[in-house]
C-alpha cells in the first residue's frame, strides 16, 4: 500500500460530509506543500497541489489579505548578561522551527551547561513551559550558538514565545520575545509567497482543533 499526507488532504476535500474547516485546513496544506517544494526547487512538475478542483480551490485562504506579527523585543531583568542574544529565525530548512541565537561573554561558561526555557499560550489557553537541552554551534567565528526548537504545532505557529537561556536554575540571559510570523515581514518574492502560505495553513488549523 502507499499513502502520503496530500492522499489524505485529497480524500477529505472529495468527501460530502466532510467538515468546511477540515477541507479548508486540507486545501490550504495542500498549497503551503506546493509553495515549499517551488521555494526548494524540489519536484516542481509534481507540486502538491496541481489536482485541486476549482471547487476545492475555493476553500483556500486569500493570501492577498494575510497579514504577519510583529513580536520582537528584548527583556531588560539583567543589567549585565552573560548570555547575550544575536538573533532569532524562522527555521524552513528541513522542518518547521524556531532558531534562537547567542553569544556566551565568559569562558568559563560551557555551552554544554545551557539550557532554553520557551513559555508560550496555546490557541486554547493553555500555557506551556518546555526546558530544552543542546545548543548548536551557529556561526564558530563569530562565537555564535544556537538553540532550535521544533516544538510548535501548525495551530501554534503564531504563538509569541518568551525564552531565557539557564545554567541550571540561574537565568543567564534577559528574556526575548519572538513569534514565528513575524519573520515573514519585509519578505519577497517566493520566500513572502512561502510565509504567507504557511500561516494560512496555520490559520486554518487553528480555526479546525479550536471548534
Amino acid at each position: 500500500d502507499t499513502y502520503s499526507v496530500a492522499s489524505y488532504a485529497y480524500s477529505q476535500l472529495c468527501k460530502d460530509g466532510c467538515p468546511d474547516e477540515l477541507k479548508t485546513l486540507c486545501a490550504n496544506l495542500l498549497r503551503y506543500g506546493a509553495m515549499a517544494q517551488t521555494y526548494k526547487d524540489y519536484r516542481t512538475y509534481a507540486l502538491a497541489d496541481c489536482a485541486m478542483t476549482d471547487d476545492q480551490k475555493a476553500h483556500l485562504l486569500n493570501l492577498d489579505a494575510l497579514t504577519f506579527g510583529n513580536h520582537n523585543a528584548t527583556g531588560a531583568e539583567i543589567q549585565e548578561p552573560v548570555v547575550k542574544w544575536q538573533g532569532k529565525a524562522l527555521d524552513l530548512a528541513s522542518k518547521v522551527g524556531l532558531n534562537f541565537i547567542f553569544s556566551i561573554g565568559d569562558p568559563e561558561i560551557s555551552v554544554e551547561s545551557l539550557s532554553l526555557h520557551i513559555t508560550y499560550t496555546t490557541p486554547t489557553g493553555k500555557i506551556v513551559t518546555v526546558v530544552q537541552d543542546g545548543a548548536e554551534v551557529y556561526n564558530e567565528k563569530m562565537g555564535y550558538y544556537v538553540f532550535r526548537y521544533y516544538g510548535l504545532v501548525a495551530s501554534e505557529l503564531r504563538s509569541v514565545v518568551t525564552v531565557q537561556v539557564y545554567s541550571g536554575d540561574t537565568p543567564l540571559s534577559c528574556t526575548m520575545t519572538y513569534s514565528a510570523d513575524t519573520y515573514g515581514n519585509n519578505k519577497t518574492g517566493d520566500l513572502l509567497q512561502l510565509c504567507k502560505a504557511l500561516f494560512a495553513y496555520s490559520d486554518s488549523a487553528k480555526a479546525y482543533f479550536a471548534k
